[in-house]
């Protein structure tokens, strides 16, 4: 019997055996055929460290070059195969931000850098390369800031932290699989065979072009959501520890990226984050922990007593809605709320503060942490990087130092004069710091910026292209008189646009 039970078992090995041979052979066949390839997608959904982001093709005039996958063949995403002898290449990673969202790449910060420093530095070749992605975080970003090195970069400009939260819960089946069982499927996805397989697996397609079902839009927008939906109240516990959590990762994956780029001697610049801090609202409040029943209602009356002021008396809404913060200083609108005040009686600093405070308590961020800028400041100053704070200087260009919709479009996204802004403080930072010549050295060439309506006239989709990212993004935060105004003016400039029709019946139903 223990004869019979080797021979199956040396069987079953030699089996396995012939089938493992038998699929290397295959494996090797269809690359050597160049077929199966998975370059056009990448099934971990960027999470994959063995699946290329790039591809290599060949440019109009013959020369080989990489080029972003899934990006349209601009300039802005695709680099020579072979750098060139004295060039001055950079690399930008980051979010829907860093990618020229909703412009495109054309229209991103870093094409805008590279049309000025071309301009600036006329006798350098110059490749500034976005390798964003939307609604990349941190974590992704990492694994493609990892291959960015075999490249011969000369500087990596990273404008991260928004997709944060959105990516670790979106992603929590990936982020959280078992190492080994990731590993395993991070090498089978990157196989041949895998390729020419994927293809029967994938779910039916036929419907990929029908209209866009805005009643499922909701559902992303749990993926902001700090606490579980079904969280109780007093929660602040866990809200804590995921807090902590993310703001760990987001350190973690930035001193990663750094290292790897210092380690083949590249420089980094980290960005400070912009956010719509003042004319864009929190998503959802929730009231601090051990908070009595008649705690509660002494702070209703309070708050309502500051509401019933608030449009003839701001100094008396808030010193109503003080007495409502020594009760409670939890509640995200409560802030925003005395913001609104403390701005309207000019008292612009404490307005910034009440501002930032609703961002950071808003149980559905849809921006970043303000500790992340914090974060990004002392990662600069331990690791020696450049350090850009995009955030005060867009304070700078406002008159009251609040930053809002005259920067941002919704929450996140950039206003295409605010991605020239981001440019033209980059370059001044590049100046100053002598990179990648010294500052006598930099051209005497003045770049001539153009004006954005000018842009906006020669593009007319752009503008459309702005008021629905702005419409979109109002949706999910279930601000229906938002929807309607962005809908009302893309209607002016293109009276039968099909998602703005979506969107207006969506508002309705909302209300």
């Amino acid at each position: 019997m223990p004869s019979l039970d080797r021979g199956r078992i040396a069987l079953l090995l030699a089996s396995m055996a012939v089938i493992a041979v038998l699929l290397v052979g295959v494996e090797f066949t269809l690359r050597a055929l160049d077929l199966g390839s998975v370059a056009d997608r990448d099934p971990l959904h960027g999470f994959s460290t063995t699946v290329q982001p790039f591809e290599r093709v060949e440019a109009e005039d013959g020369a080989a070059v990489y080029r972003l996958i899934g990006a349209p063949e601009l300039a802005t995403t695709s680099f020579r195969a072979e750098k060139p002898p004295g060039a001055f290449r950079v690399f930008v990673v980051g979010g829907s931000s860093a990618a020229g969202v909703p412009f495109g790449y054309e229209q991103s910060f870093a094409a805008w850098l590279q049309r000025r420093l071309l301009v600036e530095l006329p006798e350098i070749p110059i490749e500034v390369v976005n390798v964003s992605a939307s609604g990349f975080g941190t974590q992704r970003l990492l694994n493609r800031v990892r291959r960015l090195a075999a490249f011969e970069p000369d500087l990596l400009i990273v404008y991260s932290g928004h997709n944060e939260f959105a990516e670790a819960r979106f992603f929590a089946e990936i982020i959280d699989m078992n190492p080994v069982l990731f590993g395993f499927w991070d090498r089978l996805v990157s196989t041949r065979i895998y390729g020419v397989l994927s293809p029967l697996l994938r779910r039916d397609e036929s419907n990929a072009n029908q209209p866009l079902d805005l009643a499922a839009a909701h559902a992303p927008q749990q993926m902001f959501f700090v606490s579980e939906p079904g969280d109780a109240a007093d929660d602040h516990a866990v809200v804590k520890r995921r807090w902590s959590k993310i703001e760990s990762g987001y350190r973690r994956n930035l001193s990663e990226m750094i290292a790897s780029m210092q380690s083949a001697g590249t420089r980094v610049m980290l960005l400070s984050l912009a956010q719509n801090f003042s004319d864009w609202p929190p998503g959802a409040s929730r009231h601090g922990p051990d908070l009595t029943p008649t705690d509660l209602e002494t702070w209703k009356r309070w708050v309502a007593e500051g509401d019933a002021s608030a449009d003839d008396d701001c100094t008396a809404a808030l010193d109503a809605w003080q007495h409502a913060l020594a009760i409670d200083e939890a509640y995200a609108s409560l802030h925003y709320r005395m913001a609104g005040c403390w701005r309207e009686l000019g008292r612009f600093d404490r307005a910034r503060e009440s501002y930032r405070n609703a961002s950071d308590l808003d149980r559905v961020p849809l921006g970043a942490p303000t500790r992340f800028n914090e974060v990004l400041r002392e990662l600069a100053d331990e690791h020696g990087t450049l350090f850009v704070d995009i955030d005060a200087a867009l304070r700078v260009d406002d008159e009251d130092g609040l930053v809002g919709n005259d920067h941002i479009i919704d929450v996140m996204h950039p206003r295409l004069e605010t991605q020239l802004r981001i440019a033209r403080e980059i370059a001044r930072v590049l100046r100053r710091e002598g990179i990648p010549v010294s500052r006598e050295e930099w051209g005497t060439a003045a770049y001539s910026e153009p004006e954005v309506e000018a842009i906006f006239a020669a593009q007319p989709a752009l503008r459309i292209d702005q008021h629905l990212v702005r419409a979109l993004m109002c949706h999910l935060a279930k601000r229906s008189e938002c929807v309607r105004e962005e809908v009302a003016a893309i209607f002016a400039l293109q009276p039968d646009h099909p998602v703005a029709r979506q969107l207006a019946t969506n508002a309705k139903d909302q209300d």
